[in-house]
């Protein structure tokens, strides 16, 4: 969706990604619990932002309030009941940013059979950029629920008066969250057999599309941070690890598709060929130190400067590599464009 971001929930080992639960209890003070399994994705829609959407599933049964005794009675058909209803789900309905980036979500979860409204509060942590080009981010989020909303009525009562177990449950997680590789998204596959001249020019000139609308984008990033206006410090290197991985995809299929060819159409062949090897040489150096500079500087301000000439750098040697590698009359405007991504 052009204009829209896939973020996914990270919970492996290595990262701090966790969702806690906490509620009153007479005898311990209070029950502290988590589950170790679950995930979700964001859809982020940086115009419109209220349009965004965020979806989050937890397997019930890894509950886990470090009793195994009172674990196994969690899951029991007086409590949760995870042979009949072994997932939750949230998916949201709204979200309103505030001045500081913290967000109000609403939206709806599906508990124990039974999808009651439920608002949630989401405060950004951090912000970076991995050493292989990804961008992470990490939010606090958390809520409240009455657990008797959702049928979840089991207690006991107390010689003394009172119940043992409390209704109110807080809820509280930390998201990691790294956003998906845009040249992965895309599909661009190397081909496994070999190409003809025509599907493969036409193949790579859809790539070049696709990629001067990230330039065009990237660019319009570069501009609002030259004028103090981009949208967050991190976004021009976001923009440049976009770029990057993006193009190393693009150039490793042009490579495998286009070089056989060149080879074999002697006299030109093989100098053109060794041309465009020499052209994608000098670009993978060029991202290669500007994404190190981001990585290990992202609020650096003459990235922005370099982003903009990293722009229009590509779009002229994308525009020179159509006029003298592909073949003139196989990109034309009423070619058939063929994407070569499942090879």
């Amino acid at each position: 969706m052009p204009g829209r971001e896939l973020w996914r929930i990270d919970t492996g080992a290595s990262t701090s990604s966790r969702l806690c639960f906490s509620l009153r209890h007479i005898v311990v003070s209070e029950i502290q619990g988590r589950f170790t399994a679950w995930g979700g994705e964001v859809t982020f829609d940086p115009d419109q932002i209220d349009r965004s959407r965020i979806d989050l599933w937890i397997d019930v049964a890894s509950i886990d309030t470090g009793s195994p005794e009172r674990d196994a009675h969690l899951r029991s058909p007086e409590f949760l009941d995870v042979a009949r209803f072994p997932r939750a789900e949230f998916t949201s309905s709204g979200v309103v940013v505030e001045r500081d980036g913290a967000a109000r979500l609403s939206g709806r979860l599906w508990l124990h059979g039974v999808s009651r409204d439920v608002d949630l509060d989401m405060r950004p942590e951090r912000t970076w950029i991995t050493t292989d080009g990804r961008l992470r981010a990490v939010y606090l989020v958390s809520g409240r629920i009455d657990r008797q909303a959702f049928g979840l009525r089991w207690n006991q009562d107390l010689d003394v008066g009172g119940v043992v177990v409390g209704d109110t449950v807080d809820l509280e997680a930390r998201v990691e969250l790294v956003r998906a590789d845009p040249a992965i998204e895309l599909g661009w596959s190397a081909p496994t057999r070999r190409l003809d001249a025509g599907t493969a020019c036409a193949s790579i000139h859809a790539q070049h599309e696709r990629i001067r609308s990230l330039l065009d984008r990237a660019r319009a990033v570069a501009e609002a941070a030259l004028d103090d206006q981009a949208p967050s410090p991190d976004a021009v290197a976001s923009a440049i690890g976009d770029i990057r991985t993006t193009m190393e995809v693009h150039l490793a299929f042009e490579e495998k598709a286009l070089l056989p060819i060149l080879r074999d159409d002697p006299p030109l062949g093989p100098e053109r060929a060794d041309r465009l090897l020499d052209e994608h040489t000098r670009q993978r150096a060029t991202l290669a130190t500007l994404h190190r500079e981001a990585c290990a500087f992202p609020r650096f301000p003459i990235l922005a400067a370099k982003l903009a000439f990293l722009t229009e750098w590509l779009l002229l040697d994308m525009n020179e590599e159509e006029r003298s590698l592909l073949i003139p009359e196989v990109v034309r405007d009423d070619v058939v464009i063929v994407d070569q991504s499942s090879g």
